[in-house]
Order: C-alpha cells, then structure tokens, then sequence
C-alpha cells in the first residue's frame, strides 16, 4: 500500500484499491477553540464521482465513547461540531449554517437524542444527560443494590458506556451478537447459532432474528432434546417474564424447541405426502397445515419457522398473551410462522 503524507494540512492518503482520507485534526474556529479531534477513516471509491451522491450524505465521526463529534458533508467539508460534558450534556456546538437550528439525530455514545424531550433513547431506558441519569430504574437493579437504579454507567462515563440491546443471552451470560462478515460472537452456544442460522434462511425470520437480538431484556434460547413435559404436544415455547401489576415491564424471555416433537411432525408431514397416512376423517386441515404439506419440512425447515413463531412472541406486544391474550397472541406468531413457510417452498421451487 502506498502511503504519502501531508504535513502541513495533517492529512494521510494512502491508495491501493480504494484511497482512505485521515482526518487527524481539526482547529474549530470561534465556537470550539483549540480543540484536537481523532476520527474513524472516511472511504471513497477511487473513480467514483461525489457529485453522484446525494446531497443528504453526511459522515458522522465518533469519540472513544462513540459519541458524535463531528459531521462532514460528502465533499469533506465541516457541517457540525459537537463537545460533550463526560455524562452527555452539550457544552458547546460548532454549525457551519449558523442558521441551522438543528442538531445531528445521533449524538452521546451514538445514541438517537429526542428532539422534543432531550432525552437519549438508549432502547432499554431514556438517559437524561443534563442530569446524568437515567428516567427509568434499571431491570437488574438487585444485582447492584450499592449502587443507584437510575445512575449512568456506575457513574464512571469517561470509561464506560451503555449499548443497550444485543439481548440474545450466551453461554457467559452475556449478550450475543451476529455479523454478516464474521459470524455469531464467540459466546453464541450451538443451540442459538442452530436456530439463528436456520431462521436466516428466510427474510421473515432474519427480520425476527435481528428484533430479538436488539431487545432491551435478555432472550435465552434452548432445543430439547425431548419433548415438553407440560403439553408433549408442544413444538416450541416461549415462556415471557414480567414485572409489574399496572404497567407490566418485560424483564426476560426463555426459548425452548422440542426436537423430538418437531422430528415426529417431519415424519408425520413426510408419509402424508407420499400417501402413506392421510389426515383422520373428523379432521379439517388448518391453512398452516396445508402449507407445511407442500413444504414437506426436514429439521432444518422447523426450526427455520418455529423460530420465527417463538421470536414473534418474544419481541412483539401483539403477540404476547400478557397483554393480548392467549388466543390473539397466538394468531400472530401463526401468521408469521406462515409466512415463513411460504418463503421456504418459494425457495425450493
């Protein structure tokens, strides 16, 4: 790679395939004095015409803590500046447009700020920077009774932060994590990555995937190996836990699937199929059924569409018997689970 330097304006190119532009510093006249910024590198296509961007780019450079520092327009130039107190509060802003009376939507550790309220939206909570605190107790808070519910980051900013979400809970305990390019984080047991990997073999469950690992409460995720010993006629099950009389709070949700329940529907979709078993004469095929007959599901399949049922109940409302009930609850996680199946036989066509 070749590399050459500019001294005098602080700059790196470097060129190979593509060119990276290093911001190394930056001098904020009037409103930020005297202050030194280190930014993420900014790619640019070598032969690409920035003029065929659209207007609205921006780049958007982060701190250690990735809180929003600084925003550059597609061109490179400085549209805003942003310096923060250690626990969020703006002390002091930078606007290219002095006439821009906005601020960038993300803004302290790379969190959505609301417009209206002020208040960071940190998925589990809202944050209130100008007090350092948070507008609701923390779910854990038992675990940490030396310590405020509503304090930020053990009140210790400056080295920590709060992601939030990526709540599909590993074998340390820990939230699990999936990127495209490397994989399930290393904590991901084979049960989750199973049925991760099944339920991203369909756009309906990949987006089912992606809401369960940004929930705010922690999503555990089992397969066993038997059948449920309270309905053995269960597939799966998705057993939500709350706290609250009035308003109640998700605080977890436990994922069983039951293999030997499922194999039994493989088989048993398998011989009607092929006319070795027909349905019983009092009995009237649901749609699902029907579906799940054209499929003819292996293993895989079923936990490619089980997943996806038991998701929709762990991430929506809609379809959590504790605030729809039971009936309504379960015609939603239904018609997802349809969904799905349908987009497996497209597949196989």
């Amino acid at each position: 790679m070749k590399k050459s330097r500019d001294k005098e304006m602080g700059i790196d190119y470097r060129t190979n395939e593509r060119e990276y532009l290093y911001l190394l510093s930056c001098w904020i006249n009037k409103t930020i004095d005297d202050i030194i910024y280190s930014f993420e590198p900014i790619t640019h296509l070598i032969g690409e015409d920035p003029k065929s961007y659209e207007d609205g780019l921006y780049f958007y450079h982060g701190s250690h803590l990735s809180s929003t520092q600084l925003i550059m327009d597609m061109y490179g130039a400085v549209s805003q500046a942003v310096l923060f107190c250690p626990f969020g509060q703006i002390i002091s802003e930078y606007r290219a447009d002095w006439m821009l009376d906005t601020l960038p939507r993300y803004l302290f550790c790379g969190h959505e700020r609301d417009a209206e309220s002020g208040l960071d939206y940190m998925k589990a909570r809202y944050y209130n920077s100008k007090y350092g605190t948070f507008e609701g107790r923390d779910l854990l808070f038992e675990k940490y009774f030396w310590m405020s519910p509503y304090a930020y980051c053990a009140n210790n900013p400056v080295k920590y932060i709060d992601p939030s979400g990526d709540s599909i809970v590993g074998t340390n305990g820990k939230p699990v994590s999936y990127n495209s390019k490397t994989g399930w984080s290393r904590n991901a047991s084979d049960d989750v990555k199973t049925i991760g990997n099944a339920m991203m073999r369909t756009k309906n469950g990949t987006a089912t995937l992606k809401a369960m690992l940004a929930k705010e409460y922690p999503i555990t995720i089992k397969i066993v190996e038997g059948k449920s010993a309270k309905d053995p006629e269960k597939l799966g099950n998705a057993q939500i836990n709350s706290e609250g009389k009035k308003e109640k709070v998700i605080t977890s949700v436990n994922i069983e699937f039951y293999k030997e329940k499922m194999i039994e529907k493989v088989n048993d979709y398998g011989k009607l199929h092929s006319g070795e078993a027909k349905w019983e004469d009092d009995y009237t095929p649901t749609e699902k059924n029907l579906k799940y007959l054209e499929l003819v599901p292996t293993l895989e399949d079923m936990y490619t569409t089980y997943g996806t049922h038991e998701g929709t109940h762990a991430t929506k409302r809609n379809a959590m018997s504790t605030f729809v009930g039971k009936d309504k609850a379960e015609q939603e996680a239904i018609k997802q689970e349809i969904i799905s199946v349908q987009e497996l036989i497209d597949a196989k066509q």
